[in-house]
């Protein structure tokens, strides 16, 4: 976490600062990409890269995909945008984006509600923080959106064989199993970060902040309904093996996606049970 107090004016009070935050891609490489920008980074770990470009505006770049712009103009955004796209050669999808309001309020509790966090004090550990909240939800919205697709492909899929009474290729299947396979590598790196951060131990008022934060995001239950979506995927997969002519095969590859549904509740007891 950043280290840097904000002096603010009277007329800041009650002031509504903008957060935005994008899933742009699966991983960037922060150590490659620290190098395109010509400031001096306010912090920058193996999770995130940060810069203050003014009293009461930052950036925070996230390993697993997301960046998150806080109280920054759309022509600061899309500089920073356009130097990571140019930096991977590929232009984003910018349609998974959070948007969320942090509210100056001195004499109040900080309290995170459904459309801002109120707080009553800005400093760059509290923006760095619900930062890192608003990437973890906006990189669950982009899991969220890939399994849903997958689920619909399974889904016409077998309403199709149910119709045609058609035997499902072993190639359909095998692209299937690798696409699952896929996302579930994704989802787990990147849901290992849903873990605490180290600051959040360290300071009472980031960790109340923090619970807050997964709480009003439904990070928990977002992602339990995404296993129960991945194990709905595993039971249509069923009903296909059984109208595949190499039925050991289906059986074989059913088994790798029950392993991979087994790997992500580990990973759930890991991150939210067992710490």
């Amino acid at each position: 976490m950043a280290e840097n107090n904000i002096n603010l004016k009277d007329t800041d009070i009650n002031r509504q600062y903008p957060f935005s935050s994008y899933h742009v891609v699966k991983e960037l490489k922060l150590k490659d990409l620290v190098k395109k920008f010509d400031e001096r980074p306010l912090v920058f770990t193996s999770l995130v890269l940060g810069y203050q470009f003014g009293p009461t505006s930052f950036c925070f770049i996230y390993n697993f995909g997301s960046v998150v712009f806080f109280n920054l103009s759309t022509t600061q955004q899309t500089a920073v945008i356009n130097t990571i796209q140019n930096h991977l050669d590929k232009i984003f999808d910018l349609s998974v984006m959070d948007e969320y309001f942090l509210e100056l309020k001195p004499r109040e509790k900080n309290k995170v509600t459904f459309n801002h966090v109120a707080v009553d004090s800005i400093d760059a550990d509290k923006v760095e923080l619900m930062s890192l909240v608003l990437a973890q939800s906006t990189a669950l919205e982009f899991f969220e959106q890939k399994v849903d697709a997958l689920l619909e492909k399974v889904k016409k899929m077998t309403l199709t064989v149910g119709r045609k009474r058609k035997s499902i290729s072993d190639r359909f299947i095998l692209k299937l199993i690798k696409e699952i396979l896929a996302i579930r590598q994704d989802i787990i790196v990147s849901l290992r970060l849903l873990e605490k951060p180290e600051a959040a131990w360290e300071k009472k008022v980031l960790d109340v902040l923090y619970d807050e934060g997964i709480t009003m995001f439904e990070l928990k239950e977002r992602f339990m309904f995404l296993k129960e979506k991945l194990q709905m995927i595993q039971g249509n997969l069923e009903v296909l093996s059984n109208f595949s002519s190499t039925r050991k095969m289906i059986i074989l590859e059913a088994a790798i996606v029950g392993l991979f549904i087994l790997d992500v509740m580990l990973v759930f007891y890991e991150i939210f049970i067992k710490t």
